[in-house]
């Protein structure tokens, strides 16, 4: 077992010196002192010893991987084209308020927000809350974006 804080004596400089060229590595000329590898590499710096040719192993080199062409990826929004049909066709109701309202008619509040008057015309979708009018203004398509300007970073 290795002994911390000891001092170093002259014959234990010595061997290191002696040891650090050869094919020991510093963990086995530790064993052999009683000392921690550490200490003994820590030794060797401070000696000058420590960018003494120790054998190497030679690096491993690979082949290069061919670099992978990469396109962007144009995403593809899958969005229902909703096509509201022309103001003059539709007949808005004068309203109807809140608590009368149905269940499938539209929610768009007309007026005044306290008085909670609604729509009330029949929703366009099943489960939607307006009606097609209120739903083309409420629901707008995504316009496509132009990544011509990002080139640089799509590559």
């Amino acid at each position: 077992m290795a002994i911390v804080n000891r001092p170093w004596t002259e014959k234990e400089i010595e061997i290191v010196r002696d040891m650090w060229g050869t094919a020991a590595s510093a963990a086995e000329i530790g064993k052999l002192l009683g000392r921690t590898k550490n200490s003994v590499i820590g030794r060797a710096h401070r000696m000058g010893l420590a960018n003494a040719a120790k054998p190497q192993h030679a690096p491993i080199t690979k082949p290069p991987r061919p670099a992978k062409a990469r396109k962007p990826k144009e995403r593809e929004l899958s969005v229902p084209e909703i096509i509201p049909p022309p103001i003059d066709h539709i007949e808005i109701p004068e309203g109807v308020s809140f608590a009368d309202l149905r269940a499938n008619g539209c929610r768009w509040v007309i007026g005044n927000p306290e008085d909670l008057t609604c729509c009330g015309a029949p929703a366009s979708h099943a489960g939607s809350a307006w009606c097609s009018h209120h739903r083309a203004l409420v629901y707008v398509r995504p316009r496509k974006r132009d990544r011509s300007k990002l080139s640089k970073y799509y590559r």
